[in-house]
């Protein structure tokens, strides 16, 4: 097929090309033809090229066509062996072009890149053609576009400078009105290539610009996933942790119901044992509240007199006790070994023990009562297999118009007369087993009118209290008791309550505390 060419000055062998679209259309488009560097030939728009070419060279056709991306070809006919060269070869190339996007958001299709080679082992012409991937495709677009965009400034600018210069010079030689008339249609011919090389380059920026702003919402497109890929691993993280937070607690509210309810049942249990208990020592305070002189008996008995009675707990181990023999009044303040329950029972034995000596053995000496009381304690407890160390201190009085009588174990006697206190000691020995026990030492009195006289256990001189927490101590009760005796018995008794109270204040009470007092 004739074309019209720049540049041959030979023809070794023919390239026939067929320009077709994606559609596998024919279309027209110009061919610009480089040997190396060296433009070599441009060629008119056809749908079928016919190229001669020549040995020993490697050529790149480049394919124009404004409605579609440029396409270049590569044909190496280097190091072709020379008995082949003196044939005339054929070459039958296809060539497909890419339309451009009309739009910026659509895809590009996929771009086809061919390259011709000799094969020296079948001594012909072949070429590749591969499809490549969306990914692949705009990288080597931008490469294709890069390198024709470079080319087109390096060779056609190049030959477009070395025109201007020959037009310059051929204007110095014009000799008539013909030359200048050639002069202007080169001139003119020079403007519109180098307009169109203009228009090319802002055709292939504006591609580029397009692949960069697809290459950029690919990499927006590629963080927005990332950024959901790390979303959904954080949050099903947290799920994963928040499960197992509720189950862990979940199991935990199941040990501690377990527990609870554990609790509950023993509580529940030592609640009823606790009512029990309480019951059974609210009973038996009936029991020993049955044993102590009723306060009218006492009232008739010792008219100007108190007693204060306060058990540490519901029952005692000290009790008053009293009784009348003949034209007697014998009373007396006893503690027994400990408090509470124990204290107690000790407390109905050691009762027993003393109203058996006056009744059945119709004593009324105090100390005689004593001895008594002792041998009984000690025949009742001899009965036990287990050896006991219980018994009692008391102080015991017989009281017959102003004469008194006293015998103690341990707690004395404190009469006060005329503002001074004189104080009756009790044998240092208790009413129970005893190393060297020693007949009880009675005592007699004759009491004068305004005497007032105290038998009393030891728990209030012992209770601890006041600033210090130190325990009262006797040396207290007796300034106290100086200190109210120009008061009435009754009134009397209300301070030593206060007293007690006030001293203690919020510690505990230590032991049972009974106080008796008398006034002649």
């Amino acid at each position: 097929m004739a074309v019209e060419e720049e540049g041959f000055s030979q023809k070794n062998f023919e390239l026939n090309l067929s320009i077709f679209d994606q559609n596998d259309k024919k279309i027209r488009c110009e061919a610009i033809i480089y040997d190396g560097d060296l433009l070599v030939a441009k060629l008119k728009a056809r749908k079928n090229l016919s190229l001669p070419l020549k040995y020993n060279s490697e050529f790149r056709v480049e394919f124009i066509n404004k409605a579609y991306y440029a396409q270049s070809v590569l044909i190496n006919t280097l190091n072709i062996p020379k008995h082949l060269q003196k044939e005339s070869l054929d070459l039958d190339l296809k060539i497909t072009l890419i339309k451009k996007q009309r739009d910026e958001s659509e895809p590009l299709e996929p771009l086809f890149v061919e390259q011709v080679l000799f094969d020296f082992e079948n001594n012909k012409f072949v070429f590749s053609n591969a499809v490549l991937s969306k990914k692949q495709s705009d990288k080597i677009l931008r490469r294709v576009v890069e390198a024709t965009s470079k080319n087109t400034r390096k060779y056609k600018r190049k030959d477009l400078l070395l025109a201007k210069k020959q037009l310059e010079l051929d204007r110095l030689e014009v000799l008539t009105t013909a030359d200048s008339l050639s002069l202007f249609e080169r001139e003119a011919e020079i403007l519109a290539a180098e307009n169109e090389i203009l228009l090319k380059e802002r055709e292939l920026e504006q591609i580029q610009m397009k692949l960069e702003r697809k290459e950029l919402l690919l990499e927006q497109e590629r963080l927005k996933k990332q950024m959901l890929i790390f979303g959904i691993i954080i949050m099903l993280l947290f799920v994963v942790v928040l499960y197992k937070s509720v189950k862990d607690k979940k199991r935990k509210n199941k040990v501690i119901l377990k527990q609870k309810k554990a609790i509950e049942d023993v509580a529940y249990q030592l609640k009823q044992k606790n009512k029990e208990i309480i019951y059974s020592i609210t009973y038996a305070k009936r029991i020993q509240s049955a044993i102590l002189p009723p306060h009218k008996t006492v009232k008739d008995y010792l008219v100007n007199s108190f007693i204060i009675y306060e058990p540490k707990d519901i029952v005692a181990g000290d009790f008053y006790w009293m009784v009348q023999k003949q034209s007697k009044i014998i009373f007396a303040a006893a503690d027994c070994t400990g408090h509470g329950v124990p204290g107690a029972m000790v407390s109905v034995i050691c009762n027993n023990a003393l109203n058996r000596s006056v009744r059945e053995y119709n004593l009324t000496n105090p100390a005689e009562i004593l001895d008594k009381t002792r041998e009984i304690f000690i025949e009742e407890f001899d009965a036990s297999e287990e050896e006991l160390k219980d018994g009692m201190d008391i102080a015991l009085c017989t009281l017959e118009g102003n004469t008194l009588e006293y015998a103690g174990s341990n707690n004395p006697l404190w009469l006060i007369r005329n503002n001074e206190l004189i104080e009756i000691k009790a044998n240092k020995q208790p009413v129970g087993k005893f190393i060297k026990p020693k007949p009880y030492i009675n005592h007699t009195i004759e009491l004068q009118k305004g005497d007032t006289f105290y038998i009393f256990s030891d728990g209030y001189v012992d209770q601890f209290g006041g600033e210090k927490g130190k325990k009262f101590k006797s040396s207290n009760f007796k300034r106290l008791l100086l200190s109210i005796q120009n008061e009435p018995m009754n009134v009397q008794k209300k301070i030593l309550q206060n007293n007690f109270s006030s001293w203690k204040g919020d510690l505990d009470q230590l032991d049972d505390v009974c106080v008796i007092g008398v006034r002649v």
